[in-house]
């Protein structure tokens, strides 16, 4: 039972993933992202389309490069404060984190009402996985393992070839 659920998870994934590199849904067609994060060359990020600038710090670029890279992975809020702020006391940190999550709420529209891209807990901050995020790095991997016997193989890889910003 545990194998099935561990197979039906690891399906869900790939769909999910298989849809966001591909921009569509069965029932819907194209899919837009709604938060485009890059960060292969220069980091960038982009929520509708407009850019998003007001990070305040390299802190907070940071963090949003750090949780885009696996995106759906929750990580601990204790190991990301000491990750990202090593220098400071614990309850400097946390607090220094608590700073940079209200900046990436704001700067990311997760006010009630809008898509919730970084989910956060008690515990835990993740950046959300779903068709309406985008992140260059992640597509990239999928792209790059594309089998070389499978239909499409090259077009993939032209593909992930041009993900790359320098």
């Amino acid at each position: 039972m545990e194998q099935v659920r561990r197979r039906s998870g690891e399906t869900t994934r790939r769909a999910v993933l298989s849809a966001r590199i591909l921009k569509t849904t069965p029932l819907r067609g194209p899919i837009v992202p709604r938060l485009q994060i890059r960060l292969l060359g220069t980091f960038d990020v982009a929520l509708d389309g407009e850019p998003v600038r007001d990070f305040e710090s390299d802190s907070a670029r940071a963090l949003v490069a750090y949780l885009a890279a696996e995106p759906g992975r929750a990580f601990s809020r204790a190991t990301l404060a000491e990750l990202f702020w090593p220098e400071r006391p614990e309850g400097a940190a946390v607090s220094n984190l608590r700073h940079v999550l209200t900046v990436l709420r704001r700067v990311l529209g997760t006010r009630v009402g809008e898509a919730r891209f970084l989910i956060s807990d008690r515990t835990t901050v993740s950046i959300e996985s779903s068709p309406e995020v985008s992140v260059d790095l992640v597509e990239l991997e999928h792209l790059a393992t594309t089998p070389v016997d499978r239909q499409g193989a090259v077009q993939a890889w032209e593909r992930a070839a041009g993900l790359w910003r320098g």
